[in-house]
């Protein structure tokens, strides 16, 4: 007996797709919870670098990668800005 056809699993980038989900949640918490907010952008922009990294070894999640990498930067500068608020409104 000959064994059957082996079955390979789809590559897939979940680093490319954990950062895209961190940087959306990040930018969305900038003003409901500024330091949860301020994490996961840059948790996103590291998980973005890993991304991008996988993406070219296995040709999937560019995109995704590039999104989670734009998305941290703006959920800091968010947090920050929405801190600075905060801090004006309770002074």
């Amino acid at each position: 007996m000959y064994p059957g056809p082996r079955r390979t699993l789809p590559a897939n980038n979940n680093f490319a797709v954990t950062s895209l989900i961190q940087g959306i949640l990040g930018v969305l918490n900038a003003f409901i919870v500024p330091g949860l907010g301020f994490i996961l952008g840059v948790m996103a922009c590291i998980f973005g670098g890993l991304g991008m990294s996988r993406a070219n070894k296995v040709g999937k999640g560019q995109g995704m990668a590039i999104a989670g990498i734009v998305l941290g930067p703006i959920a800091i500068i968010l947090n920050i800005l929405a801190g600075i608020v905060w801090a004006g409104i309770n002074s």
